[in-house]
Order: C-alpha cells, then sequence, then structure tokens
C-alpha cells in the first residue's frame, strides 16, 4: 500500500445509515486505488461530531500519518436546540486552528481537504441551524487565510432534489454519495498530486 488517506470529522464522512452503498470519502480511495496505485483507507468519522469535540479527543486520531485528509466538520457546531450555537462561530474558528496545527503534526507534507455542509443543512434544517451559513463562511475564510483549497459543497444539489441525493433529507444516499465524489475527487487530485505522482 503506497499511503492512507484519513477522512474525519461528522456524519459528513461517516458511516451513519448504512453499509450498503460508500460514503464520498471512500470512493475517493477507490478512485485513487484503480487512477494510481493501492492506499489505504481509515474513517475516524463520528456521527454528531462537533470541532470542540474533536480538539478534544485528538488522541484517537493524532497518532495518525496520513498523506491525504477529507475532513468535514461544523455543521453540528452550528445546533441550536434554544439556548444559542453549541460551538460559537468564534470558538470553530479557533478550534479549525487546532485541528489544522495537529494535522500537520501528524504529517507536515500531508494534504488536507477541509470540506463544507452541503445544502440540506441550510434549507431543510433551517430552525436547527439557524446561523449555518456563517459556519460556511468561517471554514472558507480559514481556508484562504491558510492557502487550503476549499471544496465547496453547499450547493451540491438544489432544495428541489433532496429526495434524488438524501436519504433523510440530511445525509447522502448513494447517489448523493457518488456526486460529493465527482466534486472532491478532482479536488483531491489537485491538492495531493506530489504524493499521488510517488505511487
Amino acid at each position: 500500500m503506497g499511503g492512507l488517506v484519513l477522512a474525519i470529522g461528522d456524519s459528513g464522512v461517516c458511516v451513519l445509515h448504512s453499509n450498503t452503498y460508500k460514503l464520498f470519502p471512500k470512493q475517493v480511495q477507490e478512485s485513487i486505488n484503480s487512477d494510481y496505485s493501492k492506499v489505504k483507507f481509515l474513517n475516524k468519522g463520528i456521527n454528531g461530531l462537533t470541532s470542540t469535540a474533536m480538539v478534544s479527543n485528538t488522541h484517537w486520531w493524532k497518532d495518525l500519518s496520513p498523506d491525504l485528509i477529507i475532513c468535514t466538520i461544523g455543521a453540528n457546531d452550528a445546533v441550536d436546540n434554544g439556548g444559542g450555537a453549541a460551538v460559537s462561530v468564534s470558538d470553530y474558528q479557533t478550534n479549525l486552528e487546532t485541528i489544522y496545527q495537529t494535522f500537520l503534526q501528524m504529517n507536515p507534507q500531508v494534504s488536507i481537504l477541509f470540506c463544507s455542509a452541503w445544502n440540506a443543512n441550510l434549507e431543510k434544517e433551517g430552525q436547527l441551524r439557524p446561523n449555518a451559513a456563517a459556519y460556511i463562511t468561517a471554514l472558507q475564510s480559514f481556508c484562504t487565510s491558510k492557502s487550503l483549497t476549499y471544496a465547496d459543497l453547499s450547493e451540491a444539489w438544489g432544495v428541489t432534489e433532496w429526495d434524488t441525493y438524501t436519504y433523510d433529507d440530511i445525509h447522502p444516499n448513494e447517489d448523493g454519495s457518488l456526486l460529493l465524489h465527482n466534486i472532491v475527487y478532482p479536488i483531491a487530485e489537485d491538492i495531493a498530486s506530489s504524493w499521488l505522482s510517488t505511487l
């Protein structure tokens, strides 16, 4: 095996619902296997994870040495059950810095791809995450400040396409996972080109 693809974050990357099809990070790994050479894949996603919980539990992922990281984090930070967001935008930005620095400590040459939440989180869950757009903007700004390429999945499908691409109006089904892969894989190829050229 020529390296490691690590998926990490919230239910955007974890197997939340079904083992009958593969989520988009696994599909990215399989595309690398097909187009380059076989690499390992590890999924450290956790349903409901916030950035604060991710920072508080770095012990379960910081000793890995991935070559490509695909990370979705922030959607659960925006959850507001009536007492304010689970994690403030300011704390989210601070947590992103900690997560990023920990990624670099794992492997200084690692290729990092942060992915936004997809638009279902903004439309279907408007009442649960009324300020979700602010977290997507914060993630995009953070990536720009670090010269990181950012995968914007916020308009992967339209509000009339939930039944087509999700199984619960939020999480991607098989077709949705393939659509996300088709957005993410070319970006992953670009940012990880130095590593991929060695496979």
